[in-house]
């Protein structure tokens, strides 16, 4: 079994502050990944109902870069419960709010 390390802990110096996305168009799914760098980190959202995902280079003082991926998952719309990420072999795997038939591959 593998075990995720303990994420970094420090001082909230700001908070409920705005990162430059639209909030309603965000679906419930977000994950945060510690930056190769040991400073940043990046966050990965997703629009409701399309195959958009967005990263986010989180900086220092509240600096936030944002670069949105269309078309990934070939024209898979969904809205995305959860985000998952294994850090040995940098796969993050996505899982819907609601299962459909058409989303399920073996």
């Amino acid at each position: 079994m593998r075990f995720f390390p303990a994420p970094p802990v420090g001082d909230v110096i700001l908070k409920n502050q705005p990162i430059g996305l639209p909030p309603a168009s965000r679906s419930e799914a977000m994950i945060i990944i510690p930056h190769a760098n040991g400073n940043d980190y990046w966050l990965i959202t997703h629009e409701n109902n399309t195959d958009n995902y967005t990263v986010t280079h989180v900086q220092p003082g509240g600096v936030f870069n944002h670069t949105t991926f269309t078309g990934i998952t070939g024209g898979l719309n969904i809205s995305a419960g959860n985000f998952a990420y294994d850090s040995l072999n940098g796969h993050l795997a996505v899982v819907p709010q609601t299962a459909r038939p058409q989303h399920c591959y073996t």
